[in-house]
């Protein structure tokens, strides 16, 4: 019966997906478009590289390191998840569109569902097996048939929640992460599609839409911090967001101890996907972290062909509105880019 309900339940998705699917609007008011032949650079040395890989997947360089946050390529199409056929990656699109691998130092997760983690084990067995895969308990259940369970790290017990408690997990010595426990927004109703936890490790591969359970799911505040600089002092080069789904307010805020400590947030990596299926969303959020920029991701439609030429908004995605919410708590000043597949950009020092 379960399966039969999340056949309908996908198909009832799918079906709404298609009828509102629409193309990208002609005008973009403020919202900066990042193409994929560009790169913005501001003035820094050195500055944070920031690419968007596609749905929540992120690619961040500072210096000597790097860190991959949701990276998803595969794209299956929708008629797989209706027929609840078994999803699989596909190298061929990984390996022409992955970022330099060299000096990665971790790979995030936020959830489970497939266009979260499910190129996550293909990307990881090209990393040195010091690498490690970083997600909730659940997510790191999910992916043990693919990843030595010594690479996967969950991170239930470390995660900040209702703005208090969470400690920092170093990746090195100058980079860190404070997991976040937040939600993922209805997709229709009060229903969040495949929402539940695997409390065990797997002994075979998820398989179709309905095995990739959300789990718990995760945001990120992620520091690069100084190199060289004094154990006593911590002194952080980059503060980051990292929200690859939407929530509502106050779910997935930073704890206050953080904010208390002085830094600010250079940039919020929001996801886009219906943000306007939960409550005070994203302006809660950005008013309450206050970041210098801002980068929409999760905003277009990832069950078409993985091409950084094209791509449609997801269905519902009325971007006039989600710039008026943002526009609302920090004003006209404040940078907000919606990037194409692949687009990167140079985020430059604190003046």
């Amino acid at each position: 019966m379960t399966k039969i309900r999340g056949i309908l339940l996908l198909t009832v998705l799918c079906a709404g997906i298609l009828a509102c699917a629409r193309d990208l609007p002609a005008d973009w008011r403020s919202l900066q478009r990042l193409l994929q032949a560009e790169t913005l650079s501001q003035p820094a040395s050195p500055p944070l590289t920031v690419q968007f890989l596609g749905a929540g997947g992120i690619y961040l360089h500072y210096r000597e390191q790097s860190l991959l946050g949701d990276p998803f390529f595969s794209n299956p199409p929708i008629s797989q998840w209706i027929m609840l056929r078994d999803l699989k990656s596909r190298p061929d699109v990984i390996d022409a569109h992955l970022p330099p691998l060299d000096q990665v130092q971790a790979i995030l997760v936020g959830h489970g569902h497939f266009d979260h983690a499910m190129d996550v084990p293909y990307i990881a067995q090209k990393l040195p097996a010091s690498v490690k895969v970083f997600g909730s308990d659940s997510t790191r259940n999910l992916l043990a048939p693919e990843v030595p369970l010594e690479r996967l790290v969950g991170l239930d017990g470390k995660m900040a929640q209702q703005q208090a408690g969470g400690e920092w997990v170093y990746l090195t010595p100058t980079l860190r992460i404070l997991p976040i426990y937040s939600e993922h927004a209805p997709h229709f109703g009060d229903t969040v599609l495949v929402s539940g936890n695997i409390p065990h490790p797997l002994h075979e591969r998820a398989g179709d839409a309905l095995d990739w359970k959300a789990g718990v799911n995760l945001n990120y505040v992620i520091d690069f911090l100084q190199p060289g600089t004094d154990s006593a002092v911590t002194t952080v080069a980059y503060r980051l967001f990292y929200q690859s789904s939407s929530s509502n307010a106050p779910i997935g805020y930073p704890p206050r101890w953080l904010l208390e400590d002085g830094v600010p947030f250079d940039l919020a990596l929001v996801c886009a996907a219906n943000y306007n299926h939960v409550r005070d969303y994203p302006q809660g959020l950005l008013a309450y972290i206050k970041p210098r920029e801002v980068l929409l991701i999760h905003w277009e439609q990832f069950w078409d062909d993985y091409s950084t030429e094209t791509a449609t908004p997801m269905p519902g995605m009325d971007f006039a509105d989600l710039e008026q919410r943002i526009r609302s708590v920090l004003g006209n000043e404040v940078p907000v880019r919606v990037p194409n597949r692949g687009s990167s950009f140079e985020l430059g020092g604190r003046s």
